[in-house]
């Protein structure tokens, strides 16, 4: 839609958002599951021998498999303040770009090689406990050096399961933080954990609880809440509700669901609503992108009043 009409419409949408619609409490659950067993934990650690690239549109990838803008970013957080968007929405496409799931990254692969092919200036490493851990002993760490000694951005999603206690949860954040904090640009705290019988209540616990670590840690990274999925609008509204002190940032997953899926823009609106930026750490479409029949990545025109974009990998 073009810009002049968004900005129309801004105010309508505006006042939809500011409370959970009833929409978004009954999507369709078949869906979710399908989501949840395919795409959670990011168990797919291959990546296609040839990247076959999507037909190209305006600003979106086209045959040469570039995403972004090549910028010359300042590796780790070194001098990085985020303040909260409390200015006008920026009615413009994301300002950086970034890809994550690099092939082998979590095993310690250099992804200078993927990051330079799709043109990003971020990289985005999800270290989990889960299926045997991915990257949660320090495997991540020369991939992590890799990108920030060749001047690229470095965010760091700690995903932890729902059945940790919440002291094994904090012990886990301590344990990441300290191994990858020094290195990152952003820490995102969870990835879909609303897929994970995590509630609200206890995201925003664990969240009070690990967000004065990431200070100290990594006192110059954005703290990222949220890395919902696509279903999690309202999960992430009660959570903010619930409380998430010191977010500078908060991360959606908006994949095209089929039959029908989130509105990217409506979803950066909310966020802008209570003084935060938005960024979409998973969903935008790229060459070799992750998707299934159910769960489609959206092209880059869609993120109008998104600030970061991401493309998550096979």
């Amino acid at each position: 839609m073009p810009t002049p009409i968004r900005a129309a419409i801004l105010a309508g949408i505006l006042s939809l958002m500011l409370a959970p619609g009833a929409a978004a409490k009954t999507h369709h659950k078949a869906h979710k599951a399908h989501h949840k067993t395919h795409h959670r934990h990011h168990r797919k650690t291959g990546h296609p021998a040839a990247i076959t690239a999507r037909p190209a549109s305006p600003g979106h990838p086209g045959t040469s498999g570039r995403v972004g803008r090549q910028a010359a970013p300042t590796a780790g957080a070194s001098g990085f303040t985020a303040p909260p968007n409390v200015g006008p929405m920026d009615l413009a496409p994301p300002s950086m770009i970034g890809v994550g799931n690099a092939p082998g990254c979590n095993a310690g692969a250099d992804p200078t090689p993927t990051l330079r092919q799709y043109n990003a200036s971020l990289l985005r490493v999800v270290i989990s406990p889960l299926n045997g851990g991915s990257g949660d002993n320090g495997q991540a760490l020369p991939c992590v050096k890799a990108a920030t000694a060749a001047g690229f951005r470095v965010m760091i999603s700690i995903q932890w399961w729902s059945v940790m206690t919440q002291d094994q949860t904090v012990a886990y954040f301590e344990r990441q933080l300290q191994t990858y904090g020094p290195y990152a640009y952003a820490i995102g705290v969870g990835n879909e954990q609303d897929l994970d019988a995590v509630t609200p209540e206890d995201y925003s616990w664990v969240w009070r609880a690990v967000q004065p670590l990431i200070a100290a840690d990594a006192p110059g990274a954005v703290r990222v809440a949220g890395e919902i999925s696509p279903w999690g609008l309202s999960w992430l509204q009660q959570a903010w509700r619930d409380g998430l002190p010191g977010a500078q940032a908060l991360a959606f997953h908006p994949y095209t669901t089929v039959p029908s899926g989130p509105d990217p823009f409506s979803d950066a609106v909310w966020a802008h609503s209570v003084g935060m930026p938005m960024w979409t750490t998973e969903g935008l479409d790229a060459p070799g992108a992750w998707s299934s029949q159910r769960v489609i990545p959206r092209p880059l025109e869609d993120f109008i009043g998104v600030r970061v974009a991401f493309a998550w990998l096979q």
